[in-house]
This record gives C-alpha cells, sequence and structure tokens, in this order.
C-alpha cells in the first residue's frame, strides 16, 4: 500500500513539473531499463542513421569481451566517427547533455506512456495532434559487462549490457494550416537518466533525470510549413541501460504531436520459391514420452546450430558483412553450408526491441558468386576426397539473387518482416526453427510483462500463419534468466518468478497454436548448476542442502496445463573456460550433476511425466584441456554409455552448437575468423560422437591417398 501510494505520489509530481516546464536539470547518469516497444507508420523520416553491412562489419572488431562482444557496432562519440552513419547535412552547434542550461520556451504537456499496439506501431497518439513526429531507430552499439565473480560455479556467458547507445532521427512535420516559424521548441519524453551525447540541428537546453528534454530548433531552413509541406529533421545519440531508448511523447511549443516508428511491421513477407503441398506437412513436430517425433512421425535428434544477430545491432543473423563471396556473404548460401554439414535445426536469439523498433541494416551488396566446386570443398574437411563428378545436394528452396548480388531477398521494410522471411526460408529447406528470446539483452519481459506476453503471443501468430512455419518452428522462451536474477520461486509475481513467466506466455501462446513445443531454460541454481541456463532440480534435499530455486511448484503447476506434453527441459552446458567451473565437471562428478539437475526428467520424470532434453546451448573453443575432457565425458553421457550410465536417465542427443558466429569470443565460431569460410572441424567431430550428426561428406567422401 505504501509502495503504491508513493509511486502514485512520484507520478503526480512528474505530471506537474511536465506541465510547468520544470525539467529538474540535466542528468548525468545513464537510464534504467525501460520496456515498450514502438509503433508503425508508413511515411519514411530522412535516415540521417543509415547503417550498411560496413557497420555490422565494424561491430564485429569491437569487443571480444563476452559471448556477443564481437557483435556490437564500434564506439564512436559522434555520428561523424560511426562508418556508414550519416548527420544531416546542416548542422548547428552540437548541444551535450552533461551541463545544466536555461530553458527556452514552454515545456509540452506530455502523456505518459500510452498502450503500444505494435501493429499499429504509434508510439502515443493524442486527439487533435497539430503535428506529427517520425522517428527511425538504430543501434549503435551495445557495451556488456566484463569479468566473472570468484565463484567455483560462474554463470555467464549471458552478459547485460551496461550502455547502450541509440541513434533516433526525427522529421517533424506540420499538421495545421499555419506555418510554425523558428525558434520553435521540441520537447521530448524519453525513459529516465538518458544522456544525450551529441544533438544536430537543435539546441539541447534542458533534460531532466526523469526523461523530460527540450530542444530549441532554429534555423530558418526549420520553418515547418502547413499540411506537412516539409520536414525537420532532429538527430541525437543518447546512451542508456537498455534497447528501449527511444522517445514516448512528443510536442512542438506545448501542442503534444503524434508520435511514430517507422517500421512497416505489417508488409507482406515475400514469397519464397518452392511452396509445398499441403500433404508434404505430415503433421509438427511433437513429443513421445522423452523423445521428439518429426514432421515425418520418426523420432527425431535436433542437430542444431545457434546464430545469432537479431538481438543486436547486426539486425540480421551476424557475418554476412564476412568475405567478399557468396559463401560467406549471401544467407542462402551460408544455410546451404550448414545443412551439407549435417544441422536440421537452426536457433535464432532476438530481442523485441530489435523486431519491432530498429531499422535494419541492409546486406543486400555486389559479391562474386561462390562455384559450387567452392561450396563443395568449404564442407569437406582436410583429408577426405570427394570423387569427381559428385556435386553437393542443392536447397531445396533457393532464394534467388541477381547475378553478383548478395542478399537481394532479403526484406529491408522492417527486422520483423525480415524475420518472419529468415523463418520461411528455413523451414522450407527442410530446417526446424528454435525461436529465442533473449532476456540478457532485451529487457522487455522484465520491464512490462503483460506486453511481452502479448508481443510473444503476436510474433507466434504471426509465424503460425505459414503452415510450414506451424509444423517445424519451437519457442524457447526465455534465455538464461539468471541472467537477470529471476528464480523459480520469485518475489510477487511477475518481478523475479520465473514461473509466471512461463506459465503466463505458455497459456497465452498456446490459445494461438496448441501443437508449438516449448523450450523451458532453468534458473537460480547456481550452486550446483554448470551454468546459466541450467538448474532443475527438485529433490528437495538437494535444494535444502544447497540453498537453490525450488522449481516444484513449477512441474506441479505444469502438470495441470494442457501443454504438458509440448514442453522440453532446455539446459545450456559449457564447460569450464566458459563455466568458470573449478570441480565437477569431468566423470562420475559431471554424471552425477547432470542427471541430478535435468537427466532424471528424461526417464524417472516428474509426477509420472517424462520430459525429454535439448541442449539449448553447448559450445568452446575446444583447445584447452579442461574443456576437452568434460566435452568427452558429456558425449558419453548424452549417448548412454555404458561406463557412465547410472540407469537414471535415456538418450540425450538433442544439442544446438553454440555457435555458428566467429565473433562469438568465449567459444570461438563453427566457422572461424576473419572471414567465416573456414569450418572449426573438431567441433564438427564432436557433435557426430555425440549426436550422431551425418554431415555430406561422410556419405560420399573417402580419405585423401
Amino acid at each position: 500500500m505504501d509502495g503504491a501510494s508513493s509511486s502514485t505520489t512520484a507520478a503526480e509530481s512528474r505530471a506537474e513539473r511536465l506541465a510547468t516546464g520544470d525539467c529538474g536539470g540535466v542528468s548525468p547518469h545513464r537510464g534504467r531499463d525501460a520496456g515498450g516497444e514502438g509503433g508503425k507508420h508508413r511515411r519514411a523520416a530522412r535516415p540521417a542513421f543509415h547503417a550498411t553491412a560496413a557497420d555490422a562489419q565494424a561491430a564485429a572488431q569491437w569487443a571480444d569481451r563476452s559471448k556477443y562482444g564481437g557483435t556490437l557496432v564500434n564506439r564512436g562519440d559522434s555520428l561523424a566517427d560511426l562508418p556508414g552513419l550519416r548527420p544531416p547535412a546542416r548542422r548547428p552547434d552540437l548541444a551535450h547533455g552533461n551541463a545544466t542550461v536555461a530553458a527556452d520556451g514552454e515545456a509540452a504537456r506530455l502523456r505518459g506512456r500510452g498502450s503500444i499496439k505494435a501493429r499499429m506501431h504509434e508510439v502515443d497518439a493524442p486527439p487533435d495532434a497539430t503535428c506529427l513526429v517520425t522517428m527511425k531507430l538504430q543501434l549503435v552499439y551495445e557495451e556488456p559487462y566484463a569479468g566473472y565473480p570468484d565463484a567455483d560455479v560462474v554463470k555467464s556467458p549471458s552478459p547485460v549490457p551496461r550502455t547502450v547507445r541509440g541513434g533516433v532521427d526525427l522529421s517533424v512535420f506540420n499538421n495545421g494550416t499555419s506555418s510554425i516559424k523558428v525558434p520553435w521548441t521540441l520537447t521530448i519524453m524519453m525513459p529516465p537518466n538518458e544522456k544525450f551525447v551529441t544533438v544536430f540541428n537543435a539546441r539541447l537546453t534542458n533534460t531532466s533525470a526523469d526523461g523530460v528534454s527540450m530542444m530549441v530548433v532554429s534555423d530558418e531552413w526549420q520553418t515547418l510549413q502547413p499540411n506537412r509541406a516539409n520536414a525537420a529533421d532532429v538527430s541525437f545519440l543518447v546512451d542508456a541501460s537498455s534497447q528501449d531508448f527511444a522517445p514516448t511523447n512528443a510536442s512542438v511549443n506545448g501542442e503534444a504531436c503524434t508520435l511514430s516508428v517507422v517500421s512497416d511491421i505489417d508488409a507482406p513477407v515475400p514469397e519464397l520459391p518452392g511452396t509445398p503441398a499441403v500433404d508434404e506437412i505430415l503433421q509438427p513436430v511433437s513429443i513421445q514420452n522423452s523423445s521428439i517425433i518429426g514432421v515425418d512421425g520418426q523420432p527425431l535428434n535436433i542437430r542444431g546450430i545457434n546464430w545469432f544477430g537479431f538481438e543486436t545491432s547486426a539486425t540480421m543473423t551476424a557475418g554476412l558483412w564476412a568475405g567478399s563471396t557468396s559463401l560467406t556473404a549471401d544467407f542462402a548460401t551460408v544455410i546451404w553450408r550448414m545443412q551439407l554439414l549435417g544441422f536440421n535445426t537452426v536457433r535464432l536469439p532476438f530481442s523485441f526491441q530489435v523486431l519491432f523498433n530498429i531499422a535494419p541494416v541492409s546486406y543486400t551488396s555486389a559479391c562474386t558468386h561462390a562455384t559450387n566446386n567452392a561450396v563443395r570443398n568449404s564442407v569437406v574437411p582436410p583429408g577426405i576426397t570427394v570423387p569427381g563428378g559428385i556435386e553437393p545436394p542443392l536447397l531445396r528452396s533457393p532464394a534467388s539473387n541477381a547475378l553478383g548480388v548478395c542478399n537481394g531477398h532479403l526484406p529491408t521494410n522492417s527486422i520483423y518482416t525480415r524475420f518472419l522471411w529468415v523463418i520461411r526460408f528455413l523451414v522450407r529447406n527442410h530446417f526446424y526453427v528454435v525461436l529465442d528470446n533473449q532476456l540478457n539483452i532485451d529487457s522487455t519481459a522484465l520491464d512490462d510483462p503483460v506486453r511481452w506476453v502479448g508481443l510473444w503471443e503476436q510474433l507466434l501468430a504471426d509465424v503460425v500463419a505459414d503452415p510450414v512455419s506451424k509444423a517445424r518452428v519451437m519457442v524457447d522462451i526465455l534465455n538464461e534468466p539468471d541472467s537477470r536474477d529471476l528464480q523459480w520461486e520469485g518475489s510477487t509475481p511477475p518481478a523475479t518468478d520465473v514461473t509466471w513467466y512461463y506459465i503466463s506466455a505458455m497459456d497465452a501462446m498456446h490459445q494461438v497454436s496448441p501443437t508449438t513445443l516449448y523450450l523451458i531454460e532453468g534458473c537460480g541454481q547456481n550452486t550446483f548448476a554448470m551454468n546459466w541456463g541450467d538448474g532443475f532440480v527438485t529433490d528437495r534435499e538437494l535444494i535444502k542442502e544447497r540453498g537453490l530455486s525450488d522449481p516444484n511448484w513449477f512441474f506441479q503447476t505444469l502438470l495441470e496445463k494442457p501443454y504438458l506434453k509440448n514442453v522440453i527441459v532446455s539446459p545450456h552446458y559449457y564447460p569450464p573456460t566458459v563455466s568458470k567451473s573449478k570441480s565437477h565437471f569431468t566423470g562420475e562428478a559431471l554424471f552425477w550433476r547432470m542427471t541430478n539437475s535435468f537427466g532424471y526428467l528424461t526417464k524417472e520424470g516428474y509426477g509420472g511425466h517424462v520430459f525429454p532434453v535439448v541442449f539449448g546451448e553447448v559450445g568452446s573453443h575446444l583447445t584447452a584441456d579442461n574443456d576437452l575432457q568434460m566435452m568427452e565425458d558429456m558425449a558419453k553421457y548424452l549417448r548412454a554409455e555404458e561406463v557412465p550410465y547410472d540407469g537414471r536417465h535415456s538418450e540425450m542427443k538433442n544439442v544446438i552448437w553454440w555457435a555458428w558466429n566467429a565473433n562469438s569470443a568465449d567459444t570461438g565460431g563453427l566457422v572461424t575468423s576473419p572471414n567465416w569460410d573456414k569450418v572449426h572441424w573438431r567441433k564438427i567431430e564432436w557433435l557426430i560422437r555425440a549426436t550422431d550428426m551425418a554431415p555430406w561428406y561422410l556419405s560420399v567422401g573417402q580419405p585423401t591417398e
């Protein structure tokens, strides 16, 4: 009661200061995490923050301190420092948010954060708005935390950004019938505590810690003509603490404006060649006891690869900037290589903020076409020869490009449309797809849990509208809940209660698609688990002894749900160079650890129900001795071989390797830097041993004489 009362008082105080123009001074601090999705408006703003594949390449050259370090765009203190990011031509004096300046003009009477309807994609739509502000958003870089605490078991490889630098390009239009002459005042509400770095085409006159900022626009060319006859462009860089750095309200001279994000998420997904007949979709992927059943009705081993990028400034699966030929620079050709290597599943990490709000980077570029011979050689290891005349099987539904062009097929109207297209391309080429919301990067779930559930519901509805996607797509609801300190039985729901998040999301999505499978990750058991994403111990003695978060309530609740048979247990498992484990990572100690966390669920089950296990992330450079020993023992455990077999678990040969990306610093990629062309064959060999993966070369190759 007291908490609610003080919150209301704070909100009223903020509203009063907005109305009177008291912005309270400039805050030098970075902002808090803030959720919310933007809105759609089809009028294009001038792309002052136009990003290209060159920017994504610059990102890969920046940081290597974490799993995502190399995916994030390079540091720059102004737009001029960012390759390919060009500010507007006219640049008045730059203002920075690190000094208090006098207020100039009347502050706007702004509304609070309105309900965000992604299909409308309007952030704020006050009645009788006299102006329109469209915005284009660009992720510039994210700075994750570095280092691990000094503990026996450290749960990382999932950094939470300390700083997000965002670019905001505003185009301001006058809806009225009279000109708005310069100087005029633009007042915006941002998530609290964001710090302005650079402002173009305006003078920042006041900012406050709770997010109200005022700018004076004074150049003659920025006079706003009536009836939207022209637009004035104002752009700026901000430092924030989450991907939600966009303005939430705007006004001109105290009159409220409609505020919209330029992102056409309603654009139709381009058609793909080779649309299958309905009778080829025999059944959706499903579960039978502790086995996964594929669309052909046969047991399915998940032999997967993570390919990240849709949660970062790459705005696409990363690495398409690498190399000079389609072997590495063309999405469809990379997928062909993955299939020839034996992968049947791709896990796509993503951020809702990126899908709905951020402007897409274009990867359409001139490139040299890789010959079939070049593709074949790239997926055959040294020491193996494929006889002449044997060609690698082609993709079933290849994307068509103009000669000498890579990625001409990729949608560029919004990242959301691009994401749906990528999913459809994969499933039409006989891949299964796992959609993974990266909680560590995307804080939407914590910022607005109800909206987050709705976004999952919307995304799944758009995915399953395609029948092939409906049959082959699975959902990984929350990546590594430990990254945000979630517990199985956290504080008052939702807060830190992962059970609320899982059950609420599945309740909603099951109404949309009753057949969709869900991957559930562990949490809250860091004194027992190998690393973040592990942690399913339900043994009450172990829970008490180790002080573990208790998942029993989650499993008891799940037993009563209609989607019980849709749930897959999905731990993440990394060897010591990543997990920082100092003990219990080899031999009997490792087997005991795995059995008591999740192995028992495949045979003993919970409440009479057994679960399949899919390792959502497994990875390593595979160079350190401790890593090699653990991974060798882990392979034996997954295969339930005689030596480690304890009779308490079934085979678990479902693994999604982390990651294809050569810019995964703490594991390296399945392909190597700098060109992402050469395969790390030791990793393929481990996957063959652990999961029975069957690369194409095994069926046609011969030892080189």
